[in-house]
Formats: C-alpha cells, structure tokens, sequence
C-alpha cells in the first residue's frame, strides 16, 4: 500500500520535471506515469539528471565568466577563480558517473572535495574582492 501511495504521490509531482533543467518530455513523463511499479525510482533518477544538467550549465556559465572577464582580474584572483572552476567540475564529474555507477563512495568523495578544497576557495575570492572595493571608492 505505501508504495502505491507514493507512486500516486509521484504522479503529482512529475510536473516538476520542467522545473529542473528544462527537462521532462512528455515521452519521459509518460514513461514514469506508466511504470508498473517503482515511479518514485525513476522520478528520482529523471530529476536527479535534470539537477545534473542545470549544475553543470552553471558550472560552464563559471568557466566561460572566468575565460570572458579574467582578463581584469589581477592575476591571483583570476587563478583562485580558474582553480574554483576546474575542482567545481571536477567534483561535478565525479558525482555524475559515481551516481551512474551506484559508487557511493565516489560521489561522498565528490562532495567532500566541495566542501574541503572548493569552499574555502569560494570564501579567499570572497575576501580578496571585499579587500579591493574600498579601494575603488577612493580618489
């Protein structure tokens, strides 16, 4: 009984596939819709996907920022910058294919390296930006 109830729950929420990613066709909808069982399954496998898809057109609006204006960065902060870019898909990465692998352990890895290498990463361009904006205001 509770698998039907969360698979009628699922049937819900399939809508929100096109929230995530632009995704969600219909073929892939009804798919969902008509799976004899396990719909919570593959509405978490379809967004977790779409959610891929969105991470990683951020990842490459980063990338594409930094190889666009890094130019007018003064050339520690454009490196902070290109080295946040390349862990961040880095880890992206490792979390793609440990989730297509059923790796868990890969993809743990893959958000410890987000949290030990990149976040600390984010907090020095942080600072360094927050250091150089007084100085703009100055004549």
């Amino acid at each position: 009984m509770k698998a039907t109830h969360l698979d009628d729950v699922v049937l819900g929420f399939i809508g929100r596939l096109v929230a995530y990613g632009g995704g969600g066709d219909e073929t892939q909808k009804d798919e969902i819709r008509s799976a004899p069982r396990d719909k919570v399954t593959l509405y978490q496998e379809a967004i977790f996907w779409h959610r891929l898809h969105a991470v990683k057109q951020a990842c490459a609006d980063l990338h594409n920022y930094v190889a666009r204006c890094g130019i007018f960065f003064p050339s520690t902060l454009k490196d902070k910058f290109t080295k946040v870019s390349d862990e961040l898909w880095s880890a992206v990465s490792s979390k793609a294919v440990g989730h297509e692998a059923k790796d868990s352990r890969m993809q743990r890895e893959a958000w410890e390296k987000i949290q030990a290498d990149i976040a600390p990463l984010y907090k020095a361009i942080e600072s360094e930006i927050h250091a150089r904006l007084p100085s703009h205001g100055r004549s």
